[in-house]
């Protein structure tokens, strides 16, 4: 009797060393088909996250043929930023606001239906539309609670009604936590287990803090979980991809035509139209750190040695630049110089964005037919339809 208990009992150890094993091997639990839906795609704002306040001009936001447009080209997935009041219902007793679940569920069928894959985005960012949250996880623990329940809700809808093969998780766009950035970890992993506690099948995206930077992504350890694919945001040089944009900081307000690969050389036309110490020094900064493919290809390198350190998956669901005063063809540059690194890396990429001011779209007419910018297209390694 002994004897089989102690067969038994070695049976059982080898199986569990087994799987520990073969789960070693496995890249967050992501299978290669599954983690190749997030290749390459698209973010598309103004239609759930400043969108119109009108249903039905969120209807029009974005056409059926546009969605078939997108495939045709190449791209495998969209990312779909969701502002959450549009969804949360802090009244209800599942926190689910009906109207908007509607109305989701509508798009994303919409979205499947033409095989592009969705990265549903509940999107932090914004001072309108109740948009920003990330302060209440910093400092609300009952808002941490009832944040993560919501998830749960929402998973469990999203589990009754769509494919984990198609659908990825995204519960927090750009966790900010400045001043501490560590304390955004323990939330997160309470985030995500709360999600798979319901919907183990469905990948979820984890991210750093410091609004999804690379660098808070790769001291942290991954979670100890399966089905987890790492994300971060690249907007570097930032006096180069925000230049000018009104919302981005006294910094990159004033600057215009700052050009890209940089180099002393390359500034000193620009450097020449400031007074401002805090434009000249970051001018002569970003001269003196000479961007161009290579330096981007040192700053990812980081994060492919982390990803192959700990066996994971990496993409990076944001990255692009402000379209109004960068010179076109630099902006267009810095687009295939990124896009080629992070494919270099094995990395799925998804860029900001569709059709507003860092879009691959110049204009759409009256019927909702795009037109292409063909140098960003290409940029992006797609193709014209």
């Amino acid at each position: 009797m002994k004897s089989i208990f102690r067969w038994i009992m070695l049976v059982v150890l080898i199986f569990i060393m087994t799987s520990s094993l073969l789960a070693q091997d496995l890249p967050s639990g992501v299978s290669d088909d599954r983690f190749a839906k997030l290749a390459r795609g698209v973010n598309l704002p103004l239609w759930f996250w400043f969108g119109s306040e009108d249903a039905a001009q969120r209807d029009k936001r974005i056409t059926d043929r546009e969605l078939a447009t997108l495939k045709i080209m190449g791209l495998t997935h969209v990312r779909l930023p969701i502002n959450l009041n549009f969804l949360l219902d802090e009244t209800r007793p599942d926190l689910l606001n009906p109207a908007g679940i509607r109305e989701l569920d509508r798009a994303l069928a919409r979205i499947l239906a033409q095989d592009l894959a969705v990265i549903v985005d509940i999107h932090s960012t914004g001072e309108n539309q109740g948009g920003v949250f990330s302060a209440r996880l910093e400092d609300d623990p009952e808002f941490i609670g009832l944040y993560a329940s919501f998830w749960q809700s929402f998973a469990q809808h999203l589990a009754e009604t769509v494919s984990p093969e198609m659908v990825f998780l995204e519960p927090m766009n750009e966790p900010v936590f400045y001043d501490n950035p560590e304390k955004w970890l323990p939330l997160q992993e309470q985030l995500l287990t709360a999600i798979h506690a319901v919907t183990p099948e469905f990948t979820v995206i984890a991210t750093g803090a410091r609004w999804s930077n690379l660098d808070t992504l790769i001291v942290q350890m991954p979670l100890a979980m399966p089905n987890v694919i790492y994300n971060f945001h690249f907007y570097e040089p930032f006096v180069f991809t925000h230049q000018g944009a009104s919302w981005a900081g006294s910094l990159v307000i004033p600057l215009r035509d700052v050009p890209y690969p940089s180099s002393p050389e390359a500034v000193e036309p620009v450097l020449r139209l400031y007074n401002g110490a805090e434009q000249r020094g970051a001018l002569i900064q970003y001269g003196n750190e000479r961007w161009n493919r290579e330096f981007i290809q040192q700053r990812m390198q980081a994060a492919a040695d982390w990803a192959a350190q700990h066996n994971v998956r990496v993409i990076c669901n944001e990255f692009g630049t402000y379209s109004v005063y960068a010179p076109m063809e630099d902006r267009v540059q810095w687009i295939q110089d990124v896009r080629e690194t992070l494919e270099s890396f094995g990395f799925g990429w998804t860029m900001w964005e569709y059709d507003d001011s860092f879009g691959m779209v110049i204009i759409k007419s009256g019927t909702g037919i795009p037109t292409f910018h063909p140098m960003v297209v290409a940029a992006l390694g797609l193709e014209l339809p």
